[in-house]
């Protein structure tokens, strides 16, 4: 189920207010991302420790496809991505850009994964 909330009024754009992954986002679909091969862009990057799955750790990127909102997408934390998306992270805050990433299935896991040249 998607979550949705309309912009109250009176709030600043996203270029004015502070970044936040609080509630009003709508969280991406990981299996349309992945079963469509959609391409987005990773806007930023958020640990959030105890707030996936039965309490387990998460990232939460904020994504943006062409033709959509931007979007949350949550993955589970492990020791590798982990690794990946600190250094993402540290891209990102950086002035770097993540573009044309798209999201692939294996097992059981999603993995990011760079789309077509």
């Amino acid at each position: 189920m998607r979550k949705t909330a309309t912009k109250p009024a009176g709030r600043k754009t996203a270029n004015e207010a502070p970044f936040s992954f609080g509630s009003g986002r709508t969280y991406a679909n990981n299996d349309e991302y992945a079963s469509k091969g959609l391409l987005f862009e990773v806007q930023a990057i958020a640990f959030e420790p105890g707030r996936g799955y039965e309490g387990r750790d998460r990232w939460a990127l904020i994504i943006k496809t062409e033709g959509r909102e931007p979007e949350v997408m949550s993955l589970g934390s492990n020791p590798n991505r982990d690794e990946q998306l600190r250094a993402a992270q540290a891209h990102l805050e950086a002035g770097g850009t993540i573009e044309n990433v798209r999201l692939r299935l294996s097992g059981n896991a999603y993995y990011l994964a760079d789309g077509p040249s």
